[in-house]
């Protein structure tokens, strides 16, 4: 068995590692895996390629290598540094070549035979798909039966010299009218294949995107959250600092539901609020509501802000300010405070610490009755512990006039 290929020597061994990338001719993925500058690779490349001989060629990046010219000439989709592997999939008939890069961080966290399993089923997934467009499919059984009638068609023609022209001339345009129609029914599957080939590579691209920046989240929910714990950062409040960075990464990246919201705050500041079970209920029903970054900045202002507002004397139309008029509603309509049989009160009553609290402060998002745009926050200041209540953070509660 070869030992794995190496590349990072020069400037040309990688002008010559993208040639080979881009081979229309190449058959097997292109494990690529690098190391530090001491030279430590987190899975041994000569134990991979005992593990995908015949699969795949492996590749590592000297430790010396220059890491910036690779990127600089292979591309960020076909390189790797620090220790990461990326495996290169076969050029597609259109020339796209897919990558599926593990981060160190990844990597780190697999056991030993894990880690051989995880790239084992890349590199698998990557030659199957050439395998399946040799199986055998309803159109090429249809096409060999149209050229084994050609070959009847010729060998009674041979063999029975009493056939008639206008005989042979109806049997050959039967057949070749039958070729015309296979032929057209090709071309509609190419055009449909390679459609939905294009259409799975962006989505697969898409899915690949959405699971590199959870990855990153988790890795700054980590780091933020040993930084809270050193109490080591400038900002002179490291809690709080890290807090404010991580919910502006979620919120910009892994789109959370309200849920999740709630659980971020709790937290992170579960000194400043105390979230009652009703508002994790109502968070749990709330899953189609799709503006979950907007909400977790808007919970955030409200525990930190707003509170902070109100403990510093400020009378609450003063502390309202942090959030705009369409976004904070002091009480609740009067057709929900006099509505026939109290419905629309108890449903804004909430239990805490056993009794039951009307909440009609509330913040909103949306004003559309639709529940993909539309939600409502309810809470409570409880003066005497100073701590934002909240009791409800879901779908828009009825309403008298509309019910």
């Amino acid at each position: 068995m070869r030992p794995p290929l190496r590349v990072g020597a020069d400037d040309d061994s990688y002008r010559a590692f993208l040639v080979e990338i881009e081979r229309q001719g190449r058959k097997s993925p292109i494990v690529l895996i690098s190391a530090t500058e001491e030279g430590n690779y987190l899975v041994d490349p000569s134990k991979i390629q005992s593990t995908t001989v015949g699969l795949a060629q492996v590749v590592r990046v000297l430790p010396e290598a220059n890491t910036y010219r690779m990127e600089e000439i292979l591309g960020k989709e076909y390189s790797a540094w620090r220790r990461a592997i990326n495996i290169l999939a076969p050029p597609s008939p259109f020339g796209r070549v897919r990558s599926r890069r593990f981060l160190h961080d990844d990597i780190q966290h697999w056991e030993a035979t894990e880690a051989l399993s995880q790239i084992l089923s890349w590199v698998t997934a990557s030659t199957n798909v050439p395998c399946l467009r040799k199986h055998i499919r309803p159109h090429g059984v249809a096409l060999l039966s149209t050229r084994r009638q050609f070959q009847q068609l010729l060998e009674a023609v041979e063999a029975n010299a009493s056939l008639t022209s206008a005989q042979l001339r109806q049997d050959l345009a039967a057949a070749v009218e039958q070729v015309a129609d296979q032929e057209t029914y090709l071309d509609e599957v190419a055009d449909e294949s390679a459609s939905l080939e294009a259409e799975f590579a962006r989505t697969k691209e898409e899915l690949q995107s959405t699971q590199d920046a959870l990855r990153n989240s988790n890795y700054q929910l980590s780091q933020a959250q040993a930084a809270a714990i050193r109490g080591g950062n400038d900002s002179g409040d490291p809690g709080e600092f890290n807090a404010d960075r991580l919910l502006e990464l979620v919120a910009r990246e892994a789109m959370p539901k309200p849920r999740d919201c709630l659980d971020l705050i709790e937290r992170f500041y579960g000194s400043h609020c105390t979230v009652l079970e009703s508002a994790r209920n109502s968070a749990d029903a709330a899953t189609s509501f799709e503006k979950g970054g907007k909400l977790l900045w808007q919970l955030k202002r409200l525990v930190v802000d707003y509170r902070q507002a109100l403990i510093g004397g400020v009378g609450d139309s003063q502390a309202r300010r942090v959030f705009t008029d369409a976004e904070f509603a002091s009480t609740e309509s009067k057709s929900v405070q006099r509505s026939k049989k109290k419905k629309a009160l108890r449903e804004r009553t909430f239990d805490y610490r056993g009794e039951g609290v009307q909440m009609l402060k509330h913040l909103k998002i949306g004003v559309a009755d639709d529940q993909t745009k539309t939600i409502r926050t309810h809470f409570h200041w409880d003066g005497e512990r100073e701590r934002i209540v909240i009791g409800y953070c879901g779908t828009h509660l009825s309403v008298p006039s509309h019910s």
